[in-house]
């Protein structure tokens, strides 16, 4: 028996009914590092924690009235060095033949390492248990049937439910009915990647009714087996966030919209001034044209008048000199000097023809003035119906210099393939700035593509300008025409072409233009007349225009 108890790893002492120590196993000096002598005949409430006393006490006041065995009794001891160590004990009774109490005798074993490691495992839980209760986000566990085992308090704060409405239901019970399904597929796609959820955004019905944004994070959790038993999460509410997102997102459209417009009526503010400095211009021109030619036409209509009368005048006065030369056959010497010296015969040839190309002179002035009158009709601000044709044919008059220019091998060669088009009702002014907009741009690039041609090129490929109308009956209700003005110029680059009707942008030498033709007359085609301006061009390959107008004009403008 002293083998058996000085081998063992537990304490065995023996107690008399007063609590004091009659024998200790060797194990204590070992354990508690007093000597024996310093334990035997001394109150064993001397080595107890004073906190552990009472426990201690009863458990022993117990055996004693009871005679029942007292078990895991847990209690500190103080170790010689002055640490405390945790104790388990078993208590029971010695009793004489009498059956009266003799003494107690007990084993105790040490169990601080495991009392550590619960207080340890209580000091972390309690830890973890503040950090839960004290952040704003909800910590959630589910099982791998994906029903709640734990939810945080906070459910209350984010979601509005009590702890116990939630624990035994499912995350997909509170989810917007259009998420569930996306939810399960990406939950499940986890668990057999064996990977976390990371930032997954999901709609949560509130106890009020209202939907709660929550950005939810969790990682599932196997057995040693590794089989699936659930997944610890974290859910953060981020509905002021994602509404805050919704305002400024709303906010930024709603700048972009207030920024294009602001651009838009910049545009059109540019659009503006440039229109009126062009109008300007052509309307002065305009008045200027129309002053010329109302100068210059009196006169020629007084000479292209009086032709006719000289001529028969003229005519007159000839008939006189053959019927006097008829008559008297021999004048004088001084009338036969006269006559050698006028070269009479030659006058009588030659000055009928004179007449004539004074008449055809004529003619051609007055062509040139009626052009100039019908150009200048910018000034009109009122529909009428008029000869598109008239107007292109006044325009090539102005343009006649530049068509053949002698900077030039040839002159550049008009193609015009009119057909057969109705009077167009229009603001025949501003169409013909048009025209002489588009004409312009086409001689200045076959003027550009001159300088870059030899003379064989040039006479192999002409400098060529075609002008082509039709009517267009695809467009009935309200039919339109069609006039195409094309080159075999320079042409364009694609991104040049896409910027072509830009105001105030131009390829042309700083002083040569000014970016203003092709957008005003964008402007004119489209806004004014409701019709179609389109360009096709592609580099050495010329520029085709292409304008579209109705016949008639809506009355609703």
């Amino acid at each position: 028996f002293r083998s058996l108890v000085e081998s063992a790893n537990a304490i065995i002492y023996q107690l008399t009914v007063d609590g004091v120590f009659s024998y200790v196993s060797p194990n204590w000096v070992d354990i508690l590092g007093h000597e024996l002598s310093e334990v035997e005949g001394r109150v064993f409430t001397f080595f107890v924690h004073p906190d552990d006393l009472p426990c201690c006490l009863a458990a022993l006041h117990r055996a004693i009235e009871t005679g029942e065995k007292q078990s895991g009794i847990e209690y500190r001891v103080r170790h010689k060095d002055g640490a405390w160590r945790w104790h388990a004990s078993n208590l029971g009774m010695l009793q004489d033949a009498s059956g009266g109490v003799v003494s107690l005798v007990g084993i105790a074993r040490d169990i601080s390492d495991r009392k550590f490691a619960e207080e340890a495992l209580r000091e972390s839980e309690e830890r973890f248990r503040n950090l839960v209760e004290s952040t704003n986000d909800l910590i959630w566990e589910i099982d791998e049937n994906a029903v709640y085992t734990y939810v945080s308090p906070q459910i209350q704060t984010i979601l509005g439910y009590e702890v116990g409405e939630v624990l035994g239901k499912t995350p997909f019970d509170f989810m917007s009915p259009d998420e569930v399904s996306r939810a399960i597929d990406m939950m499940s796609n986890r668990v057999a990647l064996r990977r976390p959820l990371t930032n997954i955004e999901n709609k949560n019905l509130h106890q009020d009714g209202r939907f709660v944004v929550l950005e939810t994070s969790g990682v599932p959790f196997f057995d040693k087996a590794g089989n699936f038993k659930g997944y610890r999460g974290i859910d953060r509410d981020i509905t002021k966030r994602k509404q805050t997102e919704e305002a400024i997102k709303q906010s930024k459209a709603q700048l972009q919209q207030q920024a294009a417009q602001l651009e838009q009526t910049l545009r059109q503010l540019r659009s503006t001034q440039a229109q009126l400095i062009q109008t300007e211009k052509m309307s002065s021109l305009g008045q200027l044209v129309a002053g010329i030619a109302h100068e210059i036409n009196n006169p020629v209509n007084f000479i292209y008048g009086n032709i006719n009368h000289a001529r028969r005048y003229t005519n007159d006065l000839l008939k006189s000199i053959e019927l006097y030369q008829d008559i008297c056959p021999q004048p004088s010497a001084e009338i036969e000097r006269e006559i050698e010296s006028l070269d009479l015969e030659f006058i009588a040839e030659d000055f009928p023809r004179l007449l004539d190309s004074m008449e055809v002179g004529t003619r051609r002035i007055r062509e040139i003035v009626g052009s100039l009158r019908n150009f200048s009709r910018f000034d009109e601000a009122t529909l009428k119906e008029v000869d598109i044709h008239q107007g292109i044919d006044s325009t090539l008059m102005l343009l006649h210099s530049r068509l053949t220019q002698s900077l030039l091998p040839a002159a550049i060669q008009v193609v015009k393939e009119y057909g057969d088009l109705p009077l167009v009702e229009c603001y025949p002014g501003h169409l013909n700035q048009v025209f002489m907009n588009l004409l312009t741009n086409a001689i200045d690039a076959l003027d550009e593509a001159q300088s870059r041609r030899n003379f064989l090129d040039h006479q192999d490929n002409p400098s060529t300008i075609w002008i082509h109308t039709e009517t267009c009956q695809e467009s009935s209700p309200n039919p339109q025409i069609v006039i195409r003005i094309a080159d075999n110029g320079i042409g364009m680059a694609q991104e040049v072409l896409m910027r072509a009707f830009d105001p105030f942008f131009t390829t042309k030498p700083v002083g040569s233009g000014t970016g203003l033709g092709l957008a005003i007359s964008y402007q004119i085609i489209v806004e004014l007349h409701k019709g179609q301006l389109e360009c096709n061009s592609s580099p050495g390959a010329g520029t085709e225009l292409i304008v579209k107008i109705p016949i008639r004009q809506s009355t609703e403008r």
